[in-house]
């Protein structure tokens, strides 16, 4: 109902992030060990850096009461994607739902209309346009009932 009373559903995620996490390497199998110890090849690191997509739920008071984990991905592919990101809008996750996170000038937004990256670009900028306009309307009534303004 509501994508049919404002046309496109698309909404900043204050909620979502990347943060860096450090996972265990996954084990060899028991071929892979045999081998190794036959040919003692030192030891590989026991952990590896990542990133981890997560959204979550927050108290009023700001602290952090439910995350949803949904995605991790290698250093280098968050490095390249937050390159990318400056430019054009980065598809970060796709839910079984049809929601589908976005990353975009260093925020996160939710949709579910299946948006393609130019339009999520146009739909970005028009929200923000929208917002700036609000902005504008709120400092020029603000002004209007300034006290400097009733003694003119």
């Amino acid at each position: 109902m509501w994508n049919k009373i404002c046309g496109s559903l698309l909404r900043q995620d204050t909620t979502s992030r990347f943060e860096r996490v450090t996972l265990p390497v996954p084990r060899p199998g028991w071929r892979q060990r045999l081998s190794e110890w036959a040919n003692e090849v030192p030891k590989r690191p026991e952990r590896r850096p990542a990133y981890e997509f997560s959204v979550g739920k927050y108290t009023p008071t700001g602290e952090r009461t439910t995350t949803w984990k949904f995605l991790r991905i290698s250093v280098e592919d968050y490095l390249e994607a937050a390159e990318t990101q400056k430019v054009t809008p980065v598809l970060v996750m796709k839910s079984i739902t049809g929601k589908r996170w976005w990353w975009y000038l260093d925020r996160f937004f939710w949709e579910d209309e299946q948006l393609s990256a130019s339009r999520m670009h146009r739909r970005v900028l028009e929200l923000d346009s929208r917002k700036q306009e609000q902005l504008e309307r709120a400092r020029r009534a603000a002004a209007d009932r300034s006290p400097a303004a009733v003694y003119r």
